[in-house]
């Protein structure tokens, strides 16, 4: 390869560069989001890695069960209401992972965001989820929705490994 061409590939590296990280942070966030997805209303665990507890009532043992449920922990999975309304997205310049529904303001019938922002496109859940979400880390006594070392490690390694493959095609 003469410098030309190298310059020529530099300079389009350069131009890329923003677009290979924003790509590799939105792949990254899609992992980290089914992985958390699975830890929480699949195995039932909170990021410290310990349970979130067990259904002590018979009555609601009955009711899961009548859905097809499991019944032996506590998995936060039943009417899949608070499993689809706990997404990623873009707000600004940043990738937020979380109840991003509650930015959607019911009286104007809209999404409140930072102005200069992109507005996401989530449907409203029919109950508050983060509301929802914050009663049941109260009961469990710790942190079910943010991401555990383990799920924080695999969103760097999945940055990292888009960002070399993306390099690895602009320098080919």
């Amino acid at each position: 390869m003469d410098a030309k061409s190298f310059e020529i590939q530099m300079r389009n590296l350069a131009n890329a560069i923003d677009s290979i990280v924003v790509n590799a942070e939105i792949e990254a966030s899609v992992n980290l989001i089914s992985l958390m997805k699975r830890r929480i209303f699949n195995d039932g665990i909170m990021a410290d890695g310990t349970r979130i507890g067990s259904y002590h009532s018979m009555y609601w043992r009955r009711v899961r069960s009548s859905f097809g449920r499991q019944t032996a922990y506590k998995d936060l999975q039943h009417s899949g209401q608070l499993i689809s309304s706990f997404q990623f997205g873009r707000i600004g310049d940043s990738i937020a992972i979380g109840f991003l529904a509650t930015l959607y303001d019911a009286s104007y019938g809209r999404w409140r965001v930072p102005k200069g922002t992109r507005a996401p496109t989530y449907r409203l859940p029919i109950v508050n989820a983060f509301t929802v979400a914050r009663k049941q880390e109260l009961a469990a006594g710790g942190a079910i929705f943010s991401p555990s070392v383990g799920e924080v490690d695999a969103y760097r390694e999945s940055i990292q490994k888009a960002i070399v493959a993306a390099l690895d095609r602009y320098l080919k």
